[in-house]
């Protein structure tokens, strides 16, 4: 009989990427959970991108982050990022409890989430202030995959899980802009028959508040980049 498994042995939870400098990064999602089922989301290619395996068993107890963040954070740490492969506003009270504990054990380290933006759409967030909730917990930053320039291109490469779900993230960039969060928001390039302007892009971020310079711009990343097949 086979011993048991460590249930999140194969995983990051905590990891820092090379091509970043000395930011760290938490992974709360496991199974790669999302509310998008992104067309260009190539799991293996980004795991090869940051030289970790993110797949969890399990999302990790808030507890459990903390210790390795300890053992992460150095003087020279200037950013936690909450991002995996996976939506971890689905972890929220996770989310939140980590951050205010770094902000307080370590005040000079900023927090950023990448998010899809789809927290306020979630049926157990309907009646929470998410965007509100992030920023009272110590979130500095947050930088929202919008990826498309319209609903149909949207729900066509992101294939999200919530109706509407378009119009729900450009309301949660908004609100982000009105409370105080630096926000960036990022498109996705090279993915086919995709219509990607650069110039309608930075105009729908600008007409959500974010500055033209907060708008960025992903190359499609696929695993033949890496040798695979």
């Amino acid at each position: 009989m086979n011993p048991p498994r460590a249930s999140n042995a194969a995983g990051k939870i905590v990891y820092s990427h090379p091509a970043r400098g000395k930011s760290v990064y938490v992974n709360l999602t496991p199974r790669y959970a999302c509310t998008n089922k992104c067309v260009f989301c190539d799991k293996l290619a980004l795991e090869q991108l940051v030289d970790a395996n993110l797949s969890l068993e399990r999302a990790p107890k808030a507890s459990e982050v903390l210790r390795e963040l300890r053992e992460m954070i150095t003087r020279k740490t200037p950013w936690i990022v909450f991002c995996g492969i996976g939506e971890p506003t689905l972890y929220l009270n996770s989310l939140l409890e980590i951050t205010r504990t770094v902000k307080k054990d370590f005040p000079r380290v900023r927090v950023r989430v990448d998010t899809n933006g789809h927290a306020k759409l979630m049926p157990q967030n309907k009646k929470r202030d998410v965007v509100g909730e992030l920023k009272q917990a110590g979130v500095d930053a947050v930088s929202v995959s919008l990826n498309a320039l319209t609903p149909a291109d949207y729900k066509r490469v992101c294939r999200p899980q919530f109706k509407n779900a378009f119009a729900g993230v450009q309301e949660f960039v908004r609100e982000c802009v009105n409370k105080g969060l630096k926000t960036r928001v990022s498109f996705v390039k090279g993915v086919r028959g995709l219509k990607m302007g650069r110039n309608e892009a930075v105009a729908l971020a600008r007409k959500l508040g974010v500055e033209k310079k907060n708008v960025l711009f992903r190359e499609y990343i696929s695993r033949k980049e890496f040798g695979g097949i």
